[in-house]
């Protein structure tokens, strides 16, 4: 069996972070947004707080899931395969740092760890707002016709 074979059951694997707590979940996803966001080629919606879909620009890819501190890549599209490499990049390169940052907040006291919660949430909140008007905006240029 090949590699190609084994990831094409890529739904039926994970990665366990080994996050202690929900509140790390969901900033181990923040900072997974924040990273398919830094890059050109993918961006994301969020679906609630422990799944983004993941989009480059033609179509859906895929979407990736925090459940019980287990990452895994739900397959839209037929091909999820392009957002592979960076999930895993991105574990590579920045898991310990995610993690390190999470604790620091956390011992920090729950104050700052809230406002930059808050904070990230209100990026959030404007981007669909953003999205949202602007799909009303295109409604409206076809009114007059």
């Amino acid at each position: 069996m090949d590699i190609t074979s084994k990831i094409e059951d890529i739904k039926n694997f994970g990665i366990d972070l080994k996050l202690d707590s929900r509140d790390a979940e969901v900033f181990y996803m923040m900072a997974l947004k924040s990273y398919f966001d830094s890059l050109d080629e993918f961006y994301t919606i969020p679906t609630t707080e422990l799944e983004i879909k993941i989009f480059d620009n033609e179509e859906s890819l895929a979407s990736l899931v925090i459940e019980g501190s287990i990452l895994r890549i739900v397959p839209i599209s037929e091909n999820p395969y392009s957002i592979l490499m960076p999930v895993l990049d991105f574990v590579a390169a920045h898991h310990n740092k995610t993690v390190a940052l999470f604790n620091e907040l956390e011992a920090g006291g729950d104050e700052l760890a809230i406002q930059i919660l808050k904070e990230f949430e209100q990026v959030d909140a404007k981007g669909l707002q953003n999205s949202e008007e602007s799909d009303e905006d295109s409604d409206d240029d076809f009114e007059w016709i």
